[in-house]
C-alpha cells in the first residue's frame, strides 16, 4: 500500500516544471530545502538617493521603507526608491539626515465640516527610534493603534513629540523622560492607561506637557515640578486622583493649568498661589473634582488680560468633629467605648448564628470610609445589617451589594 501512495507522487510530479520537480523531489525523500536569503531593500544609488554622501542617511531611509507598511496601515505613502527621499510624504531631510517625520492626513471642508482623508491607520513602528537624528515626530490626527514603544525613548534630538488624536493604547513608556532636548510632549485625545510616569519630571526643556482625554489613573507626581521652563500643563478628563501635590507651584513659568474632570481631593495647596503672582497665569480649570477649601488668593486677584479661574470657589472642607474622652465616676471605673468595627452582639447582628456573616459585616465597615469619600453611607453597629444602603442578606452572608447614584467619591477598596 506505501508502494502505490509513492508510485502516485512520483506521477503527479511530471507536470510540474522542472524547478518545482527538483523541490518536490527533495521534500519526498527528506533532504533539507535551501531558504532563500531575506531581501533588504537598499537605498543606496537609487532614485532615493542617487548621489549617497552619508551613510546615516542611507540607514533611514532603509529604516523607514522598513517600517512603511506597518505605519501606513490602509492608508498610501508614497515612500519608495524610485522617488527622492526628500520628495517623500511627511519627511524632512536637512544636512544629511532626517530630522522631521510628521502626519500626512490631508484635511479640507466639505459641507461645513471638516473632512480628514489618508489617515495612518497602522501602529507605531518601534523600529522609529533607529532614526537617531530625528528632532520632530507629528503623527497627530490619523487612526494609529497599538501602544507608544519605549523604543521613542532613544531619540535623543527630539524637540516634539507629537501623537493625539490617534486610538493608542497601554501605558506611557517611562523611557520618554530620557528625551532631554523635548520641548513639547502631546499625547492627549487616546485612550491611554496606567499611571503618569514619575520619569516625565526629567524633562527639563519641556514647554508644553498635554495628557488629557486619555484614561489615566493615580496621583499627579509631584516631580512634575521640576519641570522649570513649563507653561502648559493639561492633565484634564483623566481619572486621576488624590490631592494636588504642592510641587507644582514650583512651575513660576506656568500659563495655563487644566486638570477638571478628574477625581481630586483635598485642598489647593497654597504653593500654587506663586504660580500666578506676575499676572502670567492665562487659565485655571479645577472644575469636576471633589477639591474643597480656599482658593489661592492670588489667582482670584490676578489682573491677567487673559485669566480665568473656574470654578471661582470651593465648599468648605469637612471638619471632623472631636469625640470627648471617657470619664470615670470615681465609684465606677470607665466603660469601654465598643469597636466601631465590630459585629457581634451589636445591632447589626444581634443574635450573631454565622461567623461568616459577621466576618461580611466587619469588612464592610472596614472598608467604608475609603469607598465613600465624602459621601454618606449608613453603614453603622447600630443599625441592622439588613438595613444598610446598598445591602442584601441572604442565607447568612452578604450576597449583593448595589450602589448607584449613591455620590460615593472615594476609591474601590
Amino acid at each position: 500500500m506505501r508502494t502505490n501512495y509513492v508510485r502516485t507522487e512520483v506521477l503527479a510530479l511530471i507536470f510540474f516544471s522542472s524547478a518545482t520537480l527538483a523541490l518536490a523531489l527533495l521534500l519526498l525523500i527528506g533532504m533539507p530545502v535551501p531558504v532563500a536569503a531575506q531581501t533588504t531593500i537598499s537605498c543606496a544609488n537609487t532614485a532615493a538617493i542617487p548621489n549617497p554622501e552619508s551613510a546615516s542617511l542611507i540607514r533611514d531611509c532603509e529604516t523607514l521603507l522598513g517600517l512603511k507598511d506597518t505605519l501606513r496601515g490602509s492608508a498610501s505613502l508614497n515612500w519608495s526608491t524610485s522617488r527622492s527621499i526628500s520628495q517623500w510624504e511627511g519627511v524632512t531631510v536637512s544636512s544629511s539626515h532626517v530630522t522631521k517625520l510628521k502626519t500626512i492626513a490631508r484635511q479640507e471642508w466639505r459641507n461645513g465640516r471638516l473632512v480628514r482623508d489618508n489617515r495612518l491607520t497602522g501602529s507605531i513602528p518601534k523600529e522609529l527610534g533607529n532614526l537617531s537624528n530625528l528632532q520632530w515626530l507629528s503623527l497627530n490626527n490619523n487612526q494609529l493603534t497599538g501602544s507608544i514603544p519605549k523604543e521613542l525613548g532613544n531619540l535623543s534630538n527630539l524637540t516634539s513629540l507629537a501623537l493625539f488624536g490617534n486610538q493608542l493604547t497601554g501605558s506611557i513608556p517611562k523611557e520618554l523622560g530620557n528625551l532631554s532636548n523635548l520641548q513639547g510632549l502631546s499625547l492627549d485625545n487616546n485612550q491611554l492607561t496606567g499611571t503618569i510616569p514619575t520619569a516625565l519630571g526629567n524633562l527639563s526643556n519641556l514647554r508644553t506637557l498635554r495628557l488629557d482625554d486619555n484614561r489615566l489613573t493615580g496621583n499627579i507626581p509631584p516631580e512634575l515640578g521640576n519641570l522649570r521652563n513649563l507653561y502648559w500643563l493639561i492633565l484634564h478628563d483623566n481619572q486621576l486622583t488624590g490631592s494636588i501635590p504642592k510641587e507644582l507651584g514650583n512651575l513660576s513659568n506656568l500659563l495655563g493649568l487644566s486638570l477638571k474632570n478628574n477625581r481630586l481631593t483635598g485642598t489647593i495647596p497654597p504653593e500654587l498661589g506663586s504660580i500666578g503672582i506676575n499676572d502670567s497665569l492665562q487659565g485655571v480649570s479645577l472644575d469636576g473634582n471633589q477639591l474643597c477649601g480656599d482658593i489661592p488668593q492670588a489667582w482670584l486677584n490676578s489682573r491677567g488680560r487673559y485669566f480665568t479661574l473656574i470654578p471661582r470657589s470651593l465648599p468648605a472642607c469637612p471638619t471632623a468633629t472631636p469625640t470627648p474622652p471617657a470619664t470615670a465616676t470615681p465609684t465606677q471605673t470607665a466603660t469601654p467605648t465598643p469597636n466601631p468595627k465590630k459585629c457581634a452582639n451589636t445591632a447589626a447582628i444581634p443574635n450573631p448564628e454565622s461567623a461568616s456573616l459577621i466576618t461580611d459585616c466587619e469588612t464592610l465597615l472596614g472598608l467604608k470610609d475609603t469607598l465613600r469619600g465624602s459621601a454618606s453611607l449608613n453603614w453603622s453597629a447600630s443599625r441592622l445589617i439588613s438595613q444598610w444602603d446598598g445591602v442584601t442578606v441572604s442565607s447568612s452572608r452578604v450576597t449583593e451589594l448595589v450602589l448607584q447614584n449613591k455620590g460615593l467619591a472615594g476609591t474601590i477598596p
